[in-house]
């Protein structure tokens, strides 16, 4: 689980804890029901592949001021990496100078590259809609060699999905995943 942890607060540089004033305040989970995780207060669900287990969301970390959420992650079975293939996160955007999504996307491109990653290109991402964004990055050693942030606005909340995987095949079927999002009454 501290794995995890690290794990989000390196893709993002989470800084959850400044003092800046929050406008994303998180405390929904959302539900599942057979392979399928919906979430009403992010107004979509997400129906995930075969070969994939979530992890209990009882042991998920969370920002005790509720600034940031990981809401979901997904483990390939049987596990080939460290970190889960999937993790899908909610992060208030206001705690930096350039709340923007495509700022954001700019942090995660950023950060990959100080690690030793090698950006392979950005663009835009419909999901269910929304408009977001799609990071491909491949990373350095010892981590999976790909990874894939697909990230964008809901609300006054960023939201991100990260995807790692050991080929460009299995980011790509993961990706087609998160393409198939629906969306879902939304919580007033």
């Amino acid at each position: 689980m501290r794995k995890l942890a690290i794990f989000a607060c390196f893709v993002v540089g989470f800084g959850t804890l400044c003092a800046a004033q929050s406008s994303c305040v998180w405390s929904a989970n959302g539900s599942f029901s057979g392979k399928t995780y919906a979430n009403s207060h992010l107004g979509f669900s997400y129906t995930y592949l075969d070969g994939f287990t979530p992890q209990e969301p009882s042991q998920l970390p969370k920002d005790a001021k509720g600034k940031g959420s990981i809401l979901l992650a997904l483990w390939k079975a049987p596990r080939d990496i460290e970190i889960p293939s999937v993790i899908l996160f909610v992060d208030d955007p206001a705690q930096y100078p350039d709340p923007s999504a495509i700022a954001y996307v700019h942090r995660i491109a950023a950060t990959a590259v100080r690690d030793g990653g090698k950006v392979l290109g950005s663009k835009p991402f419909d999901l269910a809609g929304m408009q977001f964004y799609r990071l491909d990055v491949q990373s350095a050693a010892p981590s999976p060699p790909y990874s894939t942030s697909i990230t964008g606005q809901v609300g006054k909340c960023q939201v991100s999905f990260q995807l790692r995987g050991r080929t460009q095949d299995e980011i790509e079927k993961l990706v087609q995943s998160v393409k198939a999002v629906k969306p879902v009454k939304k919580e007033p």
